[in-house]
């Protein structure tokens, strides 16, 4: 679920908990949510668009904008590291000195490229929150995908190109509000339960399949991802105390 911030969640029928994600108690008595929860995916490209890309427009089309630019003048993996920590990080690094940090700009980068790299950027840090649970032996088989900014086609390539997965987009895609009115329906006697519910509603729109000439190139740049964060970890606690 990727709108300001991101979560990535897997479901169980028993109890599952792990060291550097979070767990939720389902609706049911041994029902379980682990999840991942990121603090600034769609938020980091929020501020892009307020601090550097002239802000939203009376049109709404700001997003739009800035999909076409990416599509046209950054094709493909840009070479660069987006951080995504604007507001330092929860899972998996758990760190609030951490900082949005931009790695590898050089004279001839442009504008689509640093917007392509913050969505790069998110994509890696789903990626290792995903990594963590499948160093607990968890691994996704199907992936859904909802939220704001599951309305970038542009996105949701990258998304399906760094963890090299097939990506499902369900027609509803309103993330927690849509569960909340999943609940609300059956509390209002339209579904017998949540579950009735969620299963009516659940048609999957299109699948987004990974761009096989962009995989390897991601899987190098999220090893830099890793490898850039632990470099700047300190530094970052420096920031935090100088400020």
């Amino acid at each position: 679920m990727t709108g300001t911030s991101s979560v990535v969640m897997f479901g169980f029928d028993r109890l599952v908990t792990g060291e550097k994600l979070s767990y939720l108690k389902g609706r049911k008595k041994d029902n379980t949510l682990l999840y991942g929860a990121m603090n600034t995916a769609g938020g980091s490209l929020r501020w892009f668009r307020d601090a550097l890309f002239g802000g939203e427009t009376a049109r709404q089309d700001a997003y739009d904008r800035i999909n076409e630019e990416i599509e046209g003048l950054a094709k493909g993996p840009t070479g660069l590291i987006f951080l995504p920590y604007m507001a330092g990080e929860r899972a998996p690094i758990w760190d609030p000195d951490a900082r949005g940090t931009f790695i590898g700009l050089n004279l001839n980068t442009n504008r689509a490229e640093m917007m392509r790299s913050i969505m790069e950027g998110a994509c890696y840090a789903l990626r290792d929150n995903m990594n963590q649970a499948a160093a607990m032996g968890i691994h996704a088989q199907d992936i859904i995908c909802c939220g704001g900014c599951s309305k970038s086609d542009i996105w949701l390539s990258i998304k399906a190109s760094v963890i090299n997965k097939e990506i499902k987009i369900p027609e509803v895609n309103l993330g927690a509000p849509g569960g909340l009115a999943y609940m609300n329906a059956a509390y209002m006697g339209e579904y017998n339960t949540p579950e009735e519910a969620a299963d009516a509603m659940l048609k999957i729109k299109k699948n987004i399949e990974p761009v096989k000439e962009w995989v390897p190139v991601y899987e190098e740049l999220y090893q830099v991802y890793l490898a850039s964060y632990q470099a700047l970890r300190e530094q970052f606690k420096t920031l935090a105390r100088i400020r």
